[in-house]
């Protein structure tokens, strides 16, 4: 247990190479359980030890195995700085620290940034973006249908040990009824459970930087980690890419990698044949899945927190996968040399026919069409594919 200014302890894990000394640092904080399968966080620290790193995994503020009260994004700069400074006063460690994490855990990449320790010396933030706290908390799009078939999310990250084991009736509504319920149940509220309903109702802007926002303060090289298939977050990173490669004298720090995968990581080959061989069902696929990301995270921090090694070479600063075609690189994002096109809906009288339905053009119809269908909310995602069990 890590214990912070305010007296609150953080649960925390250690991994140590097999190597005694003193050795750099990977840095994971998040709200997801670091002991669970889901985070597989035992599987990366196998490659980061083998590299001469240890890894320090840390559950946040009020979740799971850490005490205080779970308040999401509100504690989490200065709980930051407070184990950065432990990490630097342990004899195993050299004192240079890398921040790596994807989604909330990459919010937590971008708040150790924020906190200012002079202990990080660069970062790995995936599948989330510098505003992500932002548009989580403060922004209306949270009302959309979509977003609110994510409700589980709200327990995952928002709720507090009480109550996120709740089963979610999505047959209500509104669906707040069912975490009132459940308050009232329990006799407890949670207090960050309020504060995001209130602001998704107000819109209210949040910001948990204070005045150290990352798009000013960052002066350590950053990897920034995007998938093609995360339309959430995905083009957060993108966006934080290009905001800092207009940054004048930073530009030079930012690091660009984007891969034809999933939130997760997952890609369409690590999913084959069946159900049971995605990732989250199958052990051996989904070590594999965390082996891949922990290689490229090591990769990039191992000559930052070690001085072995060397960063990517300015022609190779963007390395990115598209579908079929592999990886390539480039200087910056987008390439040298793009071409921009618009592509239209087309053929809309074969949209529901057969498993190739409509088409994309590069040119708009002549003609109007309309494509309707009945919505049934037992089968929300209708298709005309099948495929034998």
């Amino acid at each position: 247990m890590v214990r912070m200014r305010d007296g609150v302890r953080l649960a925390t894990d250690v991994y140590l190479p097999p190597v005694p000394g003193r050795h750099g640092v990977v840095l994971i904080r998040g709200p997801y359980d670091k002991n669970s399968r889901y985070q597989g966080l035992a599987d990366m620290a196998e490659v980061f030890n083998d590299r001469g790193l240890v890894l320090v995994a840390q559950d946040v503020r009020g979740k799971f195995r850490s005490e205080g009260v779970t308040h999401p994004y509100v504690s989490d700069v200065a709980d930051a700085y407070d184990t950065l400074d432990w990490i630097i006063g342990q004899s195993w460690s050299n004192g240079s620290v890398g921040l790596v994490g994807v989604s909330y855990l990459g919010f937590t990449v971008w708040a150790g940034i924020a906190s200012g320790h002079p202990a990080v010396k660069g970062a790995v933030p995936q599948g989330t973006g510098v505003n992500m706290a932002r548009h989580h908390l403060g922004s209306p799009w949270r009302q959309d249908p979509a977003p609110l078939l994510g409700a589980d999310d709200l327990l995952q990250i928002w709720a507090d040990n009480d109550i996120r084991y709740l089963s979610i009736d999505y047959t209500r509504a509104p669906l707040i009824d069912t975490f009132e319920e459940a308050a009232r149940s329990i006799g407890a509220r949670p207090p960050a459970l309020d504060d995001y309903f209130r602001r998704v109702r107000t819109g209210d802007v949040f910001n948990p930087y204070g005045d150290r926002h990352p798009y000013w303060t960052t002066n350590v090289p950053v990897l920034h980690w995007s998938n093609w298939f995360d339309p959430g977050l995905g083009p957060e990173g993108l966006h934080d890419f290009r905001y800092f490669r207009g940054a004048g004298g930073r530009r030079g720090l930012h690091y660009l990698r984007a891969e034809s995968a999933d939130h997760g990581g997952v890609r369409l080959e690590d999913i084959p044949y069946a159900d049971q061989q995605h990732p989250w069902v199958n052990d051996a696929e989904h070590t594999q899945v965390q082996y891949r990301q922990a290689i490229d995270a090591a990769d990039f921090l191992l000559p930052l927190l070690t001085g072995r090694g060397s960063l990517p070479s300015p022609s190779q600063r963007v390395r990115w996968h598209t579908g079929h075609a592999g990886w390539r690189t480039a200087e910056d994002w987008p390439p040298a040399g793009v071409v921009h096109r618009n592509l239209f809906l087309s053929a809309a009288d074969s949209a529901l026919d057969g498993s190739e339905g409509g088409a994309l053009s590069h040119h708009p119809d002549t003609e109007r069409a309309t494509v309707s269908w009945e919505h049934d909310p037992a089968s929300p995602v209708p298709s005309s594919v099948t495929h034998d069990e």
